[in-house]
């Protein structure tokens, strides 16, 4: 059977994929990508669905917080052969610097295209749903609202340390004792551009001039 013209689409026709950073402080430079995966069991002779998709990050954050970006999956150049229900698996594979940025592994996100006959049997209605990373809500997107989210804490953080001295019987070279307190027992470097301060490995309670 020959493809048919690109259906009309029910709804939207494209998706969101967020990626989250958390506690961004300084500059970030990583780029993640994405593979959407065709289910096996799909009906046969679809073509034009989307494949890979990335998005980079390449910011400096002068205040620490959850850093953002977007990228859209497109299904609107799909075609069909045969009504049913094309299956795919979103999930992100790779990041190019995976020991500082990990590939969140967790969420895996299901996107299912819903096809069917048109009234007069001359084209298709197609419909793009998801299903959330536990496998059991399925929703109709409205619009290009719906994401699939992507987060995963960094391998490590940065924490900016400054202390002020003043006034005129202030000693300005005077070096100042700190306490980091972690949450866990873990070990952490700490660098530091203080002057009288010194680099190293640091545990949970140490502290550090």
């Amino acid at each position: 059977m020959s493809l048919r013209p690109t259906p009309t689409w029910d709804g939207s026709s494209s998706a969101t994929i967020q990626r989250q950073i958390a506690n961004a402080y300084g500059t970030i430079n990583n780029t993640f990508t994405y593979t959407i995966t065709a289910d096996s069991n799909n009906p046969a002779g679809a073509t034009g669905a989307p494949t890979t998709a990335s998005i980079a990050f390449a910011d400096s954050y002068t205040t620490q917080g959850t850093a953002t970006k977007t990228t859209t999956l497109d299904f609107s150049a799909m075609q069909f052969t045969a009504v049913g229900d094309y299956t795919y698996a979103i999930a992100e594979t790779a990041s190019t610097n995976a020991s500082v940025y990990p590939v969140d592994s967790a969420n895996t996100y299901t996107a299912i295209v819903s096809v069917r006959n048109n009234a007069d049997l001359t084209g298709y209605v197609a419909s793009l749903y998801i299903k959330d990373k536990n496998g059991d809500k399925l929703t109709v997107f409205s619009g290009n609202s719906s994401q699939f989210l992507f987060a995963r804490t960094p391998a490590y953080t940065n924490i900016q340390v400054s202390h002020t001295v003043s006034g005129n019987a202030a000693d300005p070279n005077k070096c100042f004792s700190y306490t980091f307190a972690a949450s866990t027992n873990d070990s952490y470097v700490l660098s530091t551009e203080s002057t009288c301060g010194n680099g190293g490995t640091i545990k949970n309670g140490d502290v550090s001039s």
